[in-house]
């Protein structure tokens, strides 16, 4: 366990707001900053941030990436082919429509008639209705 409570986290933060500000306010207006952050101090910053940064939210990251792989593995092949993706996840300006969204994939349909099939129709009618939802809002 870390060396430092919850609660003194708490207080620690406190003061190391008005610390910050008080920094941010000398370096922006030309002062020579603090200059005198031990070591210590870093590690616990270093800590502080890492904690804010990353694991404050690395179970919610996780459980959306299982979110993403539990439907066909589409996280892995998210990460596998990130480029082509970025207009899906990233803002480039563009509007992403319904048909560009769905053309993203192919199926690989089942025999007609077989039971896995009619799971899979079941599935793209299902993507199909939720992309016109959010097409609509």
């Amino acid at each position: 366990m870390s060396y430092f409570s919850l609660y003194d986290l708490r207080a620690w933060s406190s003061r190391s707001l008005k610390a910050g500000k008080v920094t941010a306010c000398q370096v922006a207006h030309g002062g020579p900053g603090p200059r005198s952050i031990s070591r210590r101090c870093l590690q616990v910053i270093e800590r502080v941030v890492a904690n804010y940064c990353f694991h404050r939210v690395a179970s919610m990251v996780q459980q959306y990436t299982a979110g993403l792989n539990s439907c066909g593995r589409f996280f892995d092949l998210v990460s596998a082919n990130w480029q082509q993706f970025l207009p899906i996840f990233c803002s480039t300006g563009g509007k992403l429509t319904r048909q560009t969204f769905r053309g993203l994939f192919l199926t690989d349909w089942s025999p007609e008639g077989s039971n896995a099939r009619g799971e899979e129709e079941e599935t793209i009618f299902h993507y199909d209705d939720w992309l016109i939802k959010v097409k609509v809002g």
